[in-house]
């Protein structure tokens, strides 16, 4: 039996199988104090909205969507908490820019046969902090991966989510570390 589930696993995230990323909404477990002041996100255009991820190591291609929602999202409800969250970076007192946020899927567990079974989601991005006259006050840059992995190809947005989870978590320790 389990032999079959890893098949039907290893079927479903290979190149016959179309993986898609639809929107999310990430709770980053971030905890920073804002003291009143207003953040706002501001994504540059090189983050596309809809996108296709390449077929890479065996993997299909993944239709990505409704991406900067996701990210979107994930800022309001990580910050949210901390920071009154304005619509605009000309009303804030601060803003997060989100320069890169790229998401990638690599495998993390093969099949006997060597076809991949378990996926990981990776964000690969770049952040900066600004002030209300939009100085740089500090930046951030990593690719973080998802806590969880999808083991068939309805699980990848949850994965999705779950970086986007990581990278707001890290975006947080870099641009507001403690005192």
């Amino acid at each position: 039996m389990r032999m079959g589930f890893l098949a039907t696993v290893g079927l479903l995230l290979l190149g016959g199988c179309v993986m898609a990323v639809g929107q999310t909404s990430p709770r980053p477990n971030v905890f920073v104090d804002g003291g009143g002041r207003t953040l706002a996100l501001s994504i540059w255009n090189t983050v596309r909205d809809e996108y296709k991820v390449p077929s890479q190591s065996g993997l299909a291609p993944i239709d990505v969507k409704a991406w900067r929602t996701t990210l979107t999202a994930g800022f309001r409800n990580g910050f949210g908490g901390g920071f009154e969250i304005a619509d605009s970076r000309h009303e804030s007192d601060l803003t997060i820019e989100l320069i890169e946020a790229r998401l990638e899927v690599v495998p993390t567990a093969w099949s006997a046969e060597g076809d991949p079974v378990a996926v990981a989601a990776q964000v690969r991005f770049k952040a900066q902090l600004l002030d209300a006259s939009g100085q740089v006050l500090r930046r951030s840059s990593r690719t973080v991966a998802s806590k969880i992995p999808a083991t068939d190809a309805t699980e990848v947005s949850h994965a999705a989510g779950s970086a986007v989870e990581s990278m707001y978590e890290q975006i947080a320790a870099d641009l507001f570390p403690d005192p």
